[in-house]
């Protein structure tokens, strides 16, 4: 039960105050403060599951290779409740580009992301990834990678 006896004709649920999963509600509408109980009606009404997702993807480095002055970086993103709906990448946290999955479409709750990188100067830099789940949860990883001098 999350609410009993509203006399408005909505309700608005906190999904924040819900654990992630499929739940289905039932509405349990009834006349009877107002009538006689000889006379009072209830009816009820159940209706499509929906689902609430509040945890963002979770985002992992799965391989990192520096070839030259290019590096290449394999991501995987997974959530545990939504599928996942879109990805960004991000050199240095500049500019965020948008990325297709491995397999060229994200419409899984698992995908694998392969960010290749153009020419990098020698040093030290930061290859970002960013999924983002059908509930709009978002989820960060990043690889360091190092480019040597001399190459």
């Amino acid at each position: 039960m999350l609410k009993d006896k509203i006399k408005t004709t909505s309700y608005t649920i906190d999904p924040s105050t819900l654990a992630d999963g499929q739940y289905t509600a039932m509405l349990v509408a009834s006349d009877a403060p107002s009538n006689p109980p000889a006379t009072a009606r209830t009816d009820r009404m159940l209706s499509t599951p929906f689902w609430i997702d509040n945890t963002p993807p979770s985002v992992t480095v799965v391989q990192s290779e520096v070839k030259g002055h290019r590096a290449i970086v394999r991501f995987r993103a997974e959530d545990a409740t939504s599928p996942l709906q879109s990805a960004q990448f991000s050199m240095g946290g500049n500019h965020w580009q948008n990325i297709n999955s491995d397999d060229g479409i994200i419409d899984s709750r698992s995908e694998g992301f392969t960010v290749k990188s153009g020419e990098l100067a020698p040093g030290e830099h930061v290859i970002t990834l960013r999924a983002y789940d059908t509930a709009g949860n978002a989820g960060v990883g990043k690889a360091i990678v190092e480019i040597p001098e001399g190459h």
